[in-house]
């Protein structure tokens, strides 16, 4: 239901949900080892961030992003990057290769 508010919803939607702690969330399960868990993190952030950056930027910067990187979530990211799971390292790269 969240995924779908995230997929779907407005701006302002995913801007309730992020205010409400969703990145705070998110941030904690990236630690996951389950695949489909993983999946639907790396979909909800790349939508928060994506929102952020056309809605929620302020000189530039994506305030949404710079939430994540406060919660240490780009930081986790970029760790499963260098994931030894390649399943894992492959969805990383199909949803955050542009980033």
């Amino acid at each position: 239901m969240i995924l779908n508010k995230i997929k779907n919803g407005s701006h302002l939607n995913i801007y309730k949900l992020v205010e409400y702690g969703l990145l705070e969330v998110y941030s904690e399960l990236i630690h996951s080892k389950d695949i489909k868990t993983l999946e639907l993190v790396f979909e909800g952030i790349k939508n928060i961030i994506l929102c952020g950056e056309k809605y929620f930027s302020k000189e530039g910067v994506n305030l949404f992003l710079v939430r994540l990187e406060e919660l240490n979530g780009v930081r986790s990211l970029d760790k499963l990057f260098y994931s030894r799971n390649e399943e894992v390292h492959e969805r990383y790269l199909i949803k955050f290769c542009t980033y």
